[in-house]
């Protein structure tokens, strides 16, 4: 029986990068797919492409096309929890590439309206972002001692 998890969270470039990107696990595999280029200037997809490997990402990612960071058995995932984040990010390294992640959607992606509105739902969308966080944590050591 295939056991998957799935989440919306925020790839992290620089101080001001960011785009939407699912992270998903299944069958002991760990997928991060990048959706749109969201925040990311031109110059941060090139350099998403040459990190992550992927060729002709920044032109896909124009096209509007998913394109799919990594896809990596779990034992090979290296995920840290920075104090920082205070559980709502974490940062993966995925073949010797580091991801910085968010599951709290920055600000910067957000239109004046959604920022309106989303004020009176800050501190709800913050505890959010940490049990998400905190279920990931959970998920990936659990997959990877099953793994291993």
């Amino acid at each position: 029986m295939k056991k998957t998890a799935s989440d919306l969270v925020w790839l992290l470039m620089g101080l001001t990068g960011s785009a939407p990107c699912t992270l998903a696990c299944e069958n002991g595999e760990l997928t991060l797919t990048l959706l749109e280029g969201g925040a990311l200037h031109r110059e941060q997809l090139r350099d998403l492409e040459n990190v992550a490997h992927v060729p002709d990402l920044s032109d896909r990612v124009e096209r509007g096309e998913r394109v799919e960071l990594f896809r990596a058995p779990i034992v090979s995932v290296r995920a840290a929890y920075p104090w920082y984040s205070f559980g709502a990010g974490c940062n993966l390294v995925v073949g010797g590439t580091r991801y910085r992640l968010s599951f709290l959607q920055p600000q910067n992606t957000l239109t004046r309206d959604e920022s309106i509105s989303g004020l009176a739902n800050t501190a709800q969308s913050i505890a959010g972002g940490r049990a998400r966080g905190k279920a990931w944590r959970q998920r990936l050591r659990v997959d990877a001692e099953r793994a291993s």
